[in-house]
């Protein structure tokens, strides 16, 4: 059951990703909502669960989009890693926490995409971030901070649905 929703929710957020928020993009620029589904996965299942979803997540987006792949696989899975391992050791629910988590999993989004597409174009990296890529992790940090309550919502649904109190995965019921 959980499987499922989850790959209904995936699949929605990757419609949403390819083609609604193209037609609703902010100055023809939209945000990547698969960063939340990272963190998310990090957050609920741990360092080896947030790997793993990461690594799918960022799997089907380098097969949905062009450029290099592997280069969204690679930084989703290492959002997913340590945002997991971050989550099992540190991280409280705070609200500064969630804004740094976010913050930090956006920069390492970018330079990750940075320095990979670099590497496998063989142009030369620009000298300071342009203001796509700011306005690109302002727009992740909204979108990231808008969805992982509704992510979190669906796994507590599925667990009163189910009789489940934490479903055997680590709870995170203050990020709402």
């Amino acid at each position: 059951m959980r499987t499922v929703i989850y790959s209904i929710v995936v699949l929605f957020c990757f419609i949403a990703q390819m083609t609604a928020f193209h037609f609703f993009s902010l100055l023809n620029i939209s945000p990547d909502i698969i960063i939340a589904l990272a963190l998310h996965g990090g957050l609920r299942w741990g360092k080896m669960g947030g790997v793993q979803f990461g690594c799918v997540t960022g799997f089907i987006q380098d097969t949905l989009s062009y450029g290099s792949m592997g280069v969204n696989m690679l930084s989703k899975s290492l959002i997913g890693f340590i945002v997991g391992a971050l989550r099992e050791k540190y991280i409280n629910d705070s609200v500064t926490s969630r804004i740094m988590l976010v913050t930090g999993a956006v920069a390492l989004d970018l330079f990750v995409y940075r320095v990979m597409t670099v590497a496998f174009s063989g142009y030369g990296l620009p000298p300071a971030l342009g203001s796509g890529e700011i306005s690109q992790a302002a727009l992740n940090m909204a979108a990231a901070m808008a969805l992982i309550p509704v992510f979190t919502a669906i796994d507590e649904r599925i667990d009163r649905t189910r009789g489940e109190k934490d479903g055997g995965y680590m709870t995170i019921s203050s990020w709402k």
